[in-house]
């Protein structure tokens, strides 16, 4: 039986960027190193898989970062812009689910929010 996978690339972002990221549009697209230049008010991540070891495929071949990668890429940033990324979209077989292991908690000891069902943002 062949397997078929379907991702949901789901990335929702409400930013405001100095004069020169904005006339590049180096805060919208794929390229999550881009936005660390922007200010924003919540950054909802793509969480669908931690760390590719849940697959049976070769991460490469997913169009859009790990949890585990979005963390490296931003675990540099201040703690106040950290509270604004909420990972999720989050995948049956991802331990963050469970919290398997504690990754959720860390994850969350970071600054970093898992979305929960329910959760209202004001706009």
């Amino acid at each position: 039986m062949k397997k078929i996978f379907l991702t949901l690339t789901l990335t929702l972002l409400f930013f405001s960027c100095d004069k020169k990221n904005a006339l590049n549009n180096e805060c919208i697209g794929d390229d999550y190193s881009k936005w660390t230049d922007c200010e924003s008010s919540y950054t909802w991540k793509d969480g669908t898989f931690y760390n590719g070891s849940e697959l049976d495929r070769d991460m490469s071949e997913i169009p859009h970062p790990s949890v585990e990668e979005t963390l490296e890429l931003f675990l540099n940033q201040p703690v106040i812009e950290r509270n604004k990324i909420y990972f999720i979209h989050i995948n049956h077989t991802n331990p963050i689910l469970t919290n398997k292991n504690g990754v959720k908690d860390l994850i969350e000891s970071y600054g970093f929010n898992v979305a929960k069902r329910g959760l209202k943002f004001n706009l």
